[in-house]
């Protein structure tokens, strides 16, 4: 077999790296299969200092053309590839060498049904879709794309994205006695300063918000980006800052609720995070991951781009008493633990199968 020290090869062709994915990689077994991963370099708009797995390689995609690449295959000689999406063309172009290797595409894109997605979609179908043996995504929005793509339902897998619960369930329970004393009241924003984010909407009706309220409300954000300038801290709003994954215990503990407001966002692993340390939810209905664990036991569920319900979510989670914003927090902690990263290792393991 190939691999390391004769263990059967998996390769990942990958894009941006998250800490959420080598959390992922850590619960593979080093005895049972060898991991390469290739990956593009890391994006000044999330600057990660990632703790990288020791029985993991990992290889900068700036360090490896093309051809570097396809030769790289050729001795590693892989059971399987997954590759992430088709934004770098030179992985497909790559890919389409090895037609004796299990390819596996992996992408988080939402079907929405716009002229450009069909068009795209039935031009796959007779360029590389059919390349691969089987493809991995996150929810039910992306399989809609997927069998749009051409996929049939036995190659559609999902759930392939998963928080790291190890660290934020701890946060959870470390947290949960002083948030049954006094519970926190602070909106916590995490994310790119970008425009899809909806930073300017979510600042705008907190204003607004806080304009028609006396209550002791506050909202903190976290995160960098093209649009990081424009915000100043006011005294109802504090802006942070990029902070790295491992330094959200303290912001996470302090905080009572999380608000994702964006306008384009595939999936939005953050509201696992977010859940599984605890916190009630306002997303708006464009996350992907909002139908898996934004619940009305849990949180809001809005329209995109609407100010007028996200203030409404606003008075909705201030009219709370501290007791039911408990009770919220529960079910945000027990309905994170629906995907796992060892459920994510069993299923990279099973496409050996």
């Amino acid at each position: 077999m190939a691999g390391s020290n004769n263990l059967p090869s998996i390769v990942f062709l990958f894009s941006e790296l998250s800490y959420y994915f080598l959390s992922g990689l850590k619960q593979i077994d080093p005895k049972r299969v060898h991991i390469t991963v290739v990956h593009w370099d890391v994006n000044p708009e999330a600057p990660f200092k990632f703790r990288f797995p020791e029985h993991v390689d990992f290889i900068q995609r700036s360090n490896c053309d093309d051809d570097q690449l396809s030769t790289f295959l050729e001795k590693l000689n892989p059971e399987i590839v997954f590759c992430a999406g088709w934004l770098d063309k030179g992985y497909i172009r790559v890919l389409k060498k090895f037609k004796n290797t299990k390819r596996i595409l992996t992408m988080d894109n939402q079907w929405t049904g716009s002229p450009r997605q069909r068009l795209a979609a039935l031009a796959s179908r007779f360029t590389f879709i059919s390349m691969f043996d089987g493809i991995w995504v996150p929810g039910s929005k992306q399989k809609k794309f997927a069998l749009q793509l051409g996929f049939s339902e036995e190659q559609i897998h999902l759930n392939f994205y998963s928080a790291n619960l190890d660290y934020f369930n701890a946060i959870y329970s470390e947290a949960k006695s002083q948030k049954t004393k006094s519970y926190p009241h602070t909106i916590l924003f995490l994310g790119r300063y970008a425009k899809e984010k909806g930073l300017d909407l979510l600042i705008s009706a907190f204003e607004k918000y806080k304009a028609a309220t006396s209550n002791d409300w506050k909202l903190v954000c976290a995160g960098t980006g093209a649009l990081r300038d424009q915000y100043r801290n006011t005294p109802d709003i504090e802006h942070l800052g990029f902070i790295q994954p491992y330094d959200l215990g303290e912001l996470m503990s302090e905080a009572g609720a999380f608000v994702l407001p964006s306008t384009f966002e595939p999936w939005g692993l953050v509201i696992h995070e977010c859940v599984a340390a605890g916190l009630p939810v306002i997303s708006t209905e464009i996350v992907g991951s909002a139908e898996v664990f934004v619940r009305a036991e849990n949180g809001w569920v809005i329209k995109a781009g609407s100010e007028e319900e996200l203030i409404k979510s606003f008075e909705s989670l201030a009219s709370k008493s501290d007791e039911e914003l408990f009770q919220m927090s529960t079910e945000s902690h027990r309905i994170a633990q629906a995907i796992t990263p060892k459920m994510w290792a069993e299923k990279l393991l099973s496409f050996f199968n």
